[in-house]
């Protein structure tokens, strides 16, 4: 004959019979946690795209990291912990990348205005040449009626008796040829200051060559004003 029943297992706290509990929950992964790392992966698979994965990447894996633990929170510390990590060797490294080019093209710009002002001066010593031969031909004066010596070859060559006189104000034209300086002749502006005194501008680099003394060669360049 069948004994009584059972009584139930005393309540315990939380309304569960004692010894009985809810069921543990596995916990979802961070999604910041998650897609930091997927960012540091990408900087080491896309190194072209590390400058914009890598900072995006590093504020997700510190956000992750910043995330409360314990029940209802997402896991996922180690994948963040990855993730900033390999955001800030990809920051790094795509800041010293950027460094080293923006080194060379820094270098390049510097090198190429060095040679061009190689150039300018090469131009201005010839107009120079140019200015003493009209200067010698035309009586020792940069004034007006002397012979045009545009066009002779070498700098140290001499007018011809029929060549065409200068008439007005002596121009950069009168002196030089084209393609007998490396720069255009528009490029340069002479301005005469004296019989003996002159100023040849270069107008895209604003350097100037001044004239004080044809006869006793004194001249000097500058840049600017």
């Amino acid at each position: 004959m069948a004994g009584p029943p059972a009584s139930p297992p005393p309540w315990g706290p939380g309304g569960w019979p004692q010894g009985y509990g809810p069921v543990p929950q596995p916990r979802r992964s961070s999604g910041l946690a998650l897609v930091s790392l997927i960012c540091g992966i990408g900087n080491l698979v896309l190194c072209v795209a590390a400058p914009l994965l890598a900072p995006l990447g590093l504020v997700l894996g510190v956000l992750a990291l910043r995330e409360r633990s314990g029940p209802g929170h997402a896991a996922g510390r180690g994948m963040a912990v990855a993730g900033v990590i390999l955001n800030s060797v990809g920051l790094l490294v795509a800041g010293l990348v950027l460094f080293y080019f923006a080194t060379q093209v820094y270098t390049a710009q510097a090198n190429e205005s060095v040679r061009q002002a190689a150039g300018v001066d090469a131009d201005f010593h010839f107009i120079e040449e140019r200015l003493r031969t009209y200067y010698r031909a035309n009586g020792d004066s940069l004034g007006p009626g002397g012979p045009g010596v545009a066009g002779l070859g070498s700098r140290f060559a001499k007018p011809a008796n029929s060549a065409p006189r200068v008439a007005g104000a002596l121009r950069v034209a009168d002196l030089v040829g084209a393609g007998e300086i490396q720069h255009p002749l528009g490029d340069f502006r002479l301005t005469v200051t004296g019989p003996r005194s002159a100023v040849v501008r270069h107008e895209p680099s604003g350097r100037e060559l001044r004239i004080l003394n044809l006869d006793k060669r004194v001249s000097s360049i500058h840049f600017g004003p």
